[in-house]
Order: structure tokens, then C-alpha cells, then sequence
């Protein structure tokens, strides 16, 4: 029997059952499915030259940390500072400014994950900025340095978002945050257009997502808005701020 549009095709026995179950939910709101077999500390790392990726690597910090450093960087850390992965980044770009910037690296950036939660610290001149969105929406903020700053709460912010984009339906938490070398973005400048960018997705945390049925890429979320046409050779205000960070470092220095 096929219910007009005005007809309601639950009877009112039907209609009691829908609010005591939502009545249920309300008291006990559905807890998305735990990963138990997936380390916290798995860290996916992308490194995208503009709108092109260059590398990509999957490290476990849970026993230990990681570190992210350019070629220039000095391959020893400075004593008192425990054995840690290193992810060297490709020396293959291009353009001057993002030799400069490579040449500020020193120590690099260390990330560390405690019980879940993801921690950035930049041990170099170069600023480092970050956000949990690529959009030219939302500006991406400068991380302290020499300061273990988290990045990513995946027990006070991320699990209780997704227990509740389970319940409702909302805004989706999202698996990954973004770090960009010696550029901000954002106020109409996507991150892609900057000349080096750093993707981090916290393995544990996507899964999480993946079980419940909203499996997010992070390919899909950095493309979304990217304009049709990156020219990273051709210096934005962007670049040009950043080149002049890295003057007045140069002057500090000497």
C-alpha cells in the first residue's frame, strides 16, 4: 500500500516506539566504534611543493617522537634530546624563497602523540603555522617556538565531535590538521598555494570516521576550493611577507 503525501505510514503504536528510542538516544547517545587494534600514535605525514605531492609517510609515535627536517638540517640532535624518526624533506623545489626557508629549518619540527593527543614543536627560525582546515576561510595561526604546542585533541575534541556528528548528523570532525613552512593562508589564500605544506592525519582518528561510515580523504579535503590554475613560481604577498621574515632573521643573526 503505497501512503499519500499527507498520510503518515506509521501507525500510532509506531509513532510511540520512534519517541521512546529517541528518547533513548537522547539519554544514551551512540559512541562511534573504538579502534583498539590501531596505535593512537600513527601519524600519516603528506608533504605537498604547492599543489603537488612529494612525499608521503606513515610513522608510529608512540613509542618515540618524530621529526620533520630539511636537507640543510644537521642530522644529530642537540644533546639531551632521545633517538627519533626522521622525515627529511624532498630537495627537489624550485623556487629561492623556498631554499631560504629550507636553510632556517636548523633542528626541524617534532611531533610527538601523548595518549592520542598530537604535539608540535618547531625547534628552527622558520615560522610554522597551522589549522585543521586547508580553506581560504580560516587563518591558520603561528605555532610557539621551542614549545610543544597540541595541535590536535583527539580525547577532548575530536571524540566528542564525532560522538556527536553520529548522533546528528552535523559538521564532520576532521582527521587532519595542516602545517605550513614560512607562509600562513587563508583570507582567500588557499593552503595549496603556499610553497611548502606539511598534512598530518592522525591514523586512529580516521579509522574512527571510516568505521562509522564517512570515509574522508585527505586529497578531497585540500583540493576542495583550490583554485583551477597554482602558479607557486609566481610570489603572492604571502611570499613576499615571508621572504622578509626571513630578511629580518638574517639581520638578527649578524
Amino acid at each position: 500500500m503505497t501512503a499519500s503525501p499527507s498520510q503518515s505510514i506509521l501507525s500510532e503504536e509506531d509513532d510511540d516506539a520512534v519517541s521512546r528510542i529517541l528518547d533513548d538516544l537522547e539519554d544514551n547517545p551512540p559512541t562511534p566504534p573504538i579502534s583498539p587494534h590501531m596505535p593512537s600514535g600513527k601519524l600519516l605525514i603528506n608533504v605537498y611543493y604547492g599543489s603537488i605531492s612529494v612525499l608521503s609517510e606513515e610513522v608510529d609515535c608512540s613509542a618515540g617522537k618524530c621529526r620533520i627536517v630539511s636537507a640543510d638540517s644537521p642530522r644529530t640532535m642537540p644533546p639531551g634530546q632521545p633517538p627519533m624518526h626522521t622525515i627529511v624533506l624532498p630537495d627537489n623545489h624550485q623556487q629561492t624563497l623556498a631554499r631560504n626557508i629550507f636553510s632556517a629549518m636548523e633542528n626541524g619540527i617534532i611531533l610527538e602523540v601523548v595518549n592520542g593527543d598530537v604535539y608540535v614543536t618547531p625547534l628552527c627560525r622558520t615560522m610554522i603555522y597551522c589549522s585543521t582546515s586547508p580553506s581560504p576561510s580560516q587563518k591558520a595561526l603561528p605555532i610557539t617556538k621551542e614549545y610543544p604546542s597540541c595541535v590536535f585533541s583527539y580525547n577532548q575534541h575530536f571524540r566528542p565531535a564525532l560522538e556527536h556528528y553520529a548522533l546528528i548528523q552535523g559538521q564532520s570532525p576532521s582527521p587532519h590538521f595542516f602545517l605550513g613552512l614560512g607562509q600562513t593562508w587563508g583570507c582567500g589564500h588557499h593552503v595549496l598555494q603556499n610553497l611548502i605544506t606539511i598534512t598530518v592525519t592522525h591514523c586512529k582518528a580516521k579509522y574512527d570516521i571510516d568505521t562509522i561510515g564517512l570515509p574522508q580523504l585527505v586529497a578531497q579535503e585540500l583540493f576542495i576550493d583550490l583554485p583551477d590554475t597554482v602558479d607557486v613560481n609566481s610570489p603572492t604577498n604571502t611570499d613576499l611577507q615571508a621572504e622578509a621574515f626571513l630578511q629580518n632573521l638574517e639581520k638578527i643573526s649578524q
